[in-house]
């Protein structure tokens, strides 16, 4: 008990962080996490309970409901050989129909693909709140205060933010097998309702250095976290400032 005590205040001496966060810009918070799901592949399943639409250039496609094995032919993307497009396409959702599915699993946002040296990348672009609500769940636990959870949101929203800032001339920002925040998409065994309402109340909020810019941060290794909860837990391994400062509008 004692033990669970010490890993709690360490979790709630994380949030106290929080007086040194920055709120997020319009245009910041507008901008989508970019995590790469499938890369240096030689083909990649797209499927869908309904039609979809899929964007080359300034070409669209609606695709009928069904399986497509995306592959690359002449340096060009290719679904099942009856339909040819660029060398970069996007597969998006029709309003209100299902999500299309990449290797099995759904997606929110869209899926871009490329072909990339000879082999596929597809990267998912999703709303930052929406990734958060995927990834924390199985970094928390039901049994711990609002507080820690609401503490780890804006620890996982800053790690995301800073491999955002860092790779911004790249293809992604992060891959779906990062070790700190693994990513499976949507779906109800996913999400968790509980989890998402506290993403939710620390929305914007992350932890800066004296110029604004997103910390690092990183894993502590805590075998009493481990041992007494069964989770490891991203908590700040700060390089740099923190200062008080009022949320940028």
């Amino acid at each position: 008990m004692l033990l669970l005590k010490k890993i709690i205040i360490t979790f709630l001496v994380a949030l106290g962080y929080l007086y040194g966060a920055f709120g997020l810009s319009k245009s910041e918070a507008a901008e989508p996490i970019r995590v790469a799901l499938v890369h240096d592949q030689a083909t990649a399943e797209i499927s869908c309970d309904s039609d979809f639409e899929v964007q080359s250039g300034s070409n669209k496609s609606i695709l009928p409901k069904g399986k497509y094995f995306l592959h690359i032919v002449d340096g060009k993307l290719v679904m099942d050989e009856q339909h040819a497009f660029g060398s970069t396409i996007s597969v998006h959702a029709l309003a209100g129909k299902a999500l299309p599915r990449l290797n099995q699993r759904s997606y929110k946002g869209y899926l871009r693909a490329l072909a990339d040296n000879g082999k596929i990348l597809v990267v998912n672009y999703v709303d930052l709140e929406q990734f958060l609500a995927s990834v924390l769940p199985t970094k928390t636990m039901v049994v711990w205060p609002d507080e820690v959870i609401k503490a780890q949101a804006v620890a996982a929203r800053s790690y995301a933010l800073y491999h955002k800032q860092i790779n911004r001339n790249k293809q992604y920002d992060l891959t779906a097998n990062d070790k700190e925040l693994p990513y499976e998409g949507t779906g109800p065994r996913i999400e968790k309702a509980g989890v998402a309402k506290l993403i939710t109340a620390t929305r914007g909020q992350y932890l800066a250095d004296a110029q604004g810019l997103p910390i690092l941060l990183e894993r502590r290794p805590y075998r009493s976290c481990q041992q007494c909860l069964g989770k490891s837990s991203l908590l700040p391994a700060v390089r740099g400032r923190l200062r008080q400062r009022q949320p940028r509008l």
